[in-house]
């Protein structure tokens, strides 16, 4: 267990054309106190079988349905893990102020910081996992309920219980927990920068911290994680400055490869993907695949791809906009996000 108190399977449906859903083809805030926990565990893995549509068949491939939050977080989490130095660089200059007053409370090194992450590896990103999501909604819940952080369940359970209870195999696991979170954009942040230990750089088990490594797929073991599961879970106000909201986060190596990402439509013509940009109900299918999807309310979303080269993904908004992108596929998940013409 990392020490310390907190700041801070798929449902498959047979369609004969596809998964279309159009039918075509500031004020003042008190900081909170605590500081995250993270937890890895590494158990014996298991082998699960996955059966194939039959020929000219589509299946929609369903992965849960993560609240708005809960795919902000994903999408943060796979934005950190693409582009490491430029995630450095985004927490040196915080868009949210409490982000800001904490780099200040906690005395980070920012210098530092921005540093160690221009030294991380691009990782690959994470798919989102029904399993792995509630496992961390039970224990989300679980934690709001008793108002307290801890990796242990009231019921005595361990992450690696409460994860092959809700069905997933799974070789490497690691676990954040927030009980103190404010928005979804405060709580990767505060993952992320990992603030809360001793100087001169503010961050928890520096060289080495927990939370940031589990997110960012840093540590020796981390770069075999492809999926996630989250919760986001709201408390009522009370005196002990607990939430307002509960975070969990189960990291974890799951059978499968998949393409992930997502849809968006430049809303205000900067040129860039701003959270609130993405589309929803876009098909997306891969040539030659058997699955299909439609975006989640954020845009995010994934399909389970086999290995190899010149992929192509097919992307039609409800309104009859389509764009396609080429990619391949070796050893692991691949990002292929797609902005919608105008």
């Amino acid at each position: 267990m990392r020490g310390g108190r907190a700041w801070g399977v798929g449902l498959l449906a047979v369609v004969a054309v596809g998964c279309s859903s159009a039918g075509g083809s500031p004020g003042t805030t008190t900081l909170p106190t605590a500081l995250p926990t993270s937890v890895a565990a590494n158990p014996t893995p298991t082998t699960t079988t996955t059966t194939s549509a039959a020929a000219g068949e589509f299946q929609q491939y369903g992965f849960g349905d993560p609240s708005l939050e809960e795919q902000q977080l994903w999408f943060m989490a796979n934005r950190a893990r693409a582009d490491p130095p430029a995630e450095g660089r985004r927490l040196a200059n915080p868009a949210d102020q409490l982000v800001a007053d904490g780099l200040t409370a906690f005395g980070v090194d920012v210098d530092q910081m921005v540093k160690d992450f221009a030294g991380y590896p691009v990782r690959p990103p994470l798919a989102w996992n029904a399993g792995l999501a509630t496992a961390a909604s039970r224990h989300a819940a679980d934690q709001a309920k008793a108002r307290t952080q801890s990796h242990a369940g009231s019921d005595g359970s361990k992450p690696g219980a409460r994860v092959r209870a809700a069905g997933v195999d799974y070789t490497v696991l690691h676990e954040n927990i927030s009980g103190y979170a404010h928005s979804a954009e405060f709580a990767h942040d505060a993952f992320v920068i990992d603030w809360g230990g001793a100087a001169p750089t503010g961050v928890q088990e520096w060289p080495t911290p927990g939370h940031r490594f589990a997110l960012m797929s840093a540590g020796a073991d981390a770069s075999s994680t492809n999926a996630v599961g989250m919760s986001w879970v709201s408390v009522a106000a009370g005196d002990d400055n607990y939430g307002p909201y509960v975070v969990v986060q189960e990291f974890a190596r799951v059978p499968g490869l998949f393409v992930v990402g997502t849809v968006w439509s430049d809303a205000n013509g900067d040129g860039q993907f701003q959270w609130g940009e993405g589309v929803a109900g876009v098909d997306v299918r891969v040539d030659g695949g058997e699955w299909c999807a439609l975006t989640l309310s954020g845009g995010g979303y994934e399909l389970p791809v086999d290995a190899g080269p010149a992929h192509t993904v097919t992307f039609r908004a409800p309104d009859g906009r389509t764009v396609q992108q080429r990619f391949d596929v070796s050893a692991d998940n691949v990002l292929v996000d797609a902005e919608l013409p105008a």
